[in-house]
């Protein structure tokens, strides 16, 4: 008889041994057998748990030869500490950690989901879907990060420290740090005076803008109040009165007669009070109460001006008269 010559499982030849074989070339055949499943499996040392279920889940990835220290499947690649997935299989800036490359694609490129979560947000992202990340421009690039929920808050950003700032200078940090830079070359510098660093939204509008020069500013709507119905300079003493702390001066002063005011305060929305005596204070309202103070002090100036003048005059023609 010929002996199967094959070197891999594949590639047996499922005729042979043939029926008139002698029985004596048995143990050949066997010990043949043997070689073929060690050279095929080389590395096999322990029992291979996986069913042929799991194991087809494999099938359709591209083989990939390996290298030292490297595991490739498909698009999935493990090397040296490094998990990438996607078409690039570059891991240049980072030592150690994930990388995911949509290649093309504009959509998600990573997806949080919990199946307790079903926010129903359906035309932006799958109801089970807490936060996503993708290109903020599809081919400019950028990142958008969005958070769903079916209560009222989508995203938290929290810094928990071990060492607290309190200084206030141009190189201050603190516990929550949101920077703004511009392309320089091939790295990034600070941005030029006068330029957006931050944006808030609505979700359509912009609502707060701060800059580049330390200038906040704010969308104060289609009409601007000057609170010319209220006494400017007495509602910002109300103000002062009942937002400053216990042992303020200004507490002492006005005591109980400002205390009375806390309804219109709150009426023009200028304080909201809470039980807890922490007040918040409407600062864009505050600023325009402050500009209908300045203006009814202007005018009441401007009036005092005219009497004073009209009586110098009468002054110096009783003197020479």
């Amino acid at each position: 008889m010929s002996l199967d010559t094959a070197a891999y499982i594949g590639g047996f030849d499922t005729a042979k041994p043939a029926g008139a074989d002698p029985k004596s070339e048995g143990d050949d055949n066997f010990r043949h057998i043997k070689t073929v499943l060690k050279t095929t499996f080389p590395n096999v040392t322990g029992a291979v748990t996986v069913t042929h279920t799991e194991l087809n889940l494999l099938a359709g990835m591209s083989a990939v030869a390996p290298t030292a220290n490297a595991i490739f499947a498909g698009s999935l690649r493990l090397s040296s500490g490094v998990m990438a997935l996607g078409g690039s299989a570059s891991t240049s800036f980072i030592s150690q950690g994930l990388v995911i490359d949509q290649g093309t694609n504009d959509d998600e490129v990573l997806s949080l989901r919990s199946t307790d979560v079903a926010h129903g947000v359906t035309t932006l992202a799958n109801t089970v879907s807490f936060g996503t990340f993708k290109k903020q421009n599809a081919a400019a690039g950028g990142l958008n990060v969005t958070g769903y929920t079916s209560a009222d808050a989508g995203v938290s950003i929290r810094g928990v420290v071990t060492n607290e700032i309190g200084t206030r200078t141009t190189a201050s940090g603190a516990a929550v740090v949101i920077s703004g830079a511009l392309k320089s070359g091939t790295t990034s510098t600070t941005m030029s005076a006068d330029k957006n660093i931050l944006v808030l939204t609505d979700g359509t509008n912009t609502r707060f803008i701060f800059d580049s020069d330390g200038d906040s500013h704010q969308d104060v709507g289609t009409a601007w109040t000057n609170y010319d119905h209220l006494d400017d300079v007495a509602t910002l003493d109300a103000i002062a009165y009942n937002v400053a702390r216990a042992d303020d001066p200004i507490k002492r002063k006005f005591g109980e007669w400002m205390n009375e005011r806390r309804d219109a305060l709150t009426e023009q929305k200028l304080v909201k009070f809470n039980d807890d005596g922490h007040h918040f204070v409407n600062m864009s309202k505050l600023t325009m109460l402050h500009t209908g103070a300045i203006r009814q002090m202007g005018e009441k100036l401007d009036a005092a001006m005219q009497v004073i003048e009209k009586l110098n005059t009468q002054l110096l023609e009783m003197k020479n008269a």
